[in-house]
């Protein structure tokens, strides 16, 4: 399923959540299992990080209000596009914090399935490997998926990479409006950047903190969805090699998943997709003007590309295994007439956010199409 490096980036994340109190979830050092949290001062610290994001996000929803209010003297281009992306991103963190209050404990129990069946894949892929070593045999069908755990550790950088990027702009622009800094700082205008670094340093650590937070959450839900359609994938791979009896396991496991994350599954196709547009179009259209200061463009467009993009291509290459299997099984004459019964009640696996969203063979093409009209969209609105 995942090389042991990969499993080990990931539990490591999971333990920060865990210990910072950004999932409201404990964590079981003995079995590796994510538990609920009993503590009082646990949930207290995890609610202080909602708070603040939910304070953020009202923040930058009224600044967004009064730079749409305002001529394009007083509030330029980009200070519209870059309060439009703030609170965009705090919107999709406050519905995703609200999730866990909701779903907390099917994402949990749905969380410990996939540490359980990463724990036991390890054990088995090295006890073939052993097995075919003592033997002299090729191991290479036991191999895990190097592909996939590519993926997963890239996450796992981006995670540690962006917030302090994001950190390092307030500096070069500490009176833009979607930091705090330019309440509290005494701003002669939006381009005033004449402060002491030391002025800057609370704000600038603040900036830090509620990035971390908001990517942490983002990217915890995002693992669960890249990590659970990994699993559906192996075990339709499984299926197609052990009969059709483990296609039953497919689709429970594909209902725990669009029911535990059905929120996120829902959202993050609209909001995460808007919000990467709109960088794009910072990428295009604003980021020449100020390398330093507008460098968030790219680097949270990569990030935000990557994590949109490819739980999708991951759910579209499900589906596309499930109807190749399918259509093998009903082309197959024997089994008699139970096996044509179960095969006919068998149906292509689909990763759903209930009836908004499903995320068929087509999906990613169907993404990045409407992704690119409507980046042109704003390139057109936006002169």
């Amino acid at each position: 399923m995942l090389t042991e490096t990969a499993i080990q980036y990931y539990l490591w994340m999971l333990q920060f959540g865990c210990y910072t109190h950004l999932i409201p979830f404990s964590w079981d050092e003995q079995k590796r299992h994510l538990r609920q949290n009993k503590s009082k001062s646990g949930m207290v610290s995890f609610y202080l990080h909602f708070v603040v994001i939910l304070v953020m996000n009202v923040y930058c929803a009224g600044r967004l209000i009064q730079s749409l209010s305002k001529n394009g003297s007083e509030f330029p281009l980009l200070i519209k596009i870059l309060n439009l992306i703030w609170t965009g991103a705090y919107t999709f963190t406050s519905i995703l914090m609200m999730q866990y209050q909701i779903l907390g404990k099917d994402m949990m129990l749905f969380a410990n399935s996939i540490l359980d069946q990463l724990d036991w894949k390890q054990h088995e892929i090295s006890a073939r490997f052993s097995s075919a070593r003592t033997s002299g045999t090729s191991s290479s069908a036991q191999q895990p998926n190097s592909g996939l755990s590519k993926q997963l550790i890239t996450a796992m950088i981006l995670l540690t990479i962006n917030p302090l990027i994001h950190a390092l702009i307030v500096p070069t622009a500490p009176c833009a409006p979607q930091f705090l800094s330019s309440v509290l700082l005494p701003c002669k205008s939006i381009g005033d950047s004449d402060h002491p670094l030391y002025t800057q340093m609370p704000f600038i650590i603040q900036e830090y903190y509620g990035i971390t937070v908001k990517l942490f959450t983002w990217s915890f839900n995002w693992s669960l969805t890249f990590l659970g359609l990994t699993w559906i994938l192996r075990e339709i791979k499984t299926t197609r090699m052990q009969g059709l009896h483990r296609y039953r396991n497919v689709e429970i496991i594909t209902t725990a998943l669009n029911s535990s994350l059905k929120y996120y599954l829902t959202i993050f196709p609209t909001i995460l997709f808007t919000v990467l547009s709109l960088l794009l179009f910072g990428c295009v259209r604003l980021w020449h003007l100020d390398p330093r200061s507008n460098l968030l463009f790219p680097t949270c467009g990569i990030r935000c590309g990557f994590e949109s993009m490819s739980p999708l291509a991951l759910a579209g290459r499900v589906n596309q295994e499930s109807k190749s299997l399918l259509r093998k099984w009903r082309k197959q004459t024997s089994g008699g007439k139970w096996a044509a019964r179960f095969k006919r009640s068998c149906r292509s696996i689909k990763c759903t956010a209930g009836s908004m969203y499903t995320f068929e063979e087509s999906i990613l093409i169907v993404s990045i199409h409407n992704l690119n009209q409507l980046t042109l969209n704003f390139l057109v609105a936006f002169r």
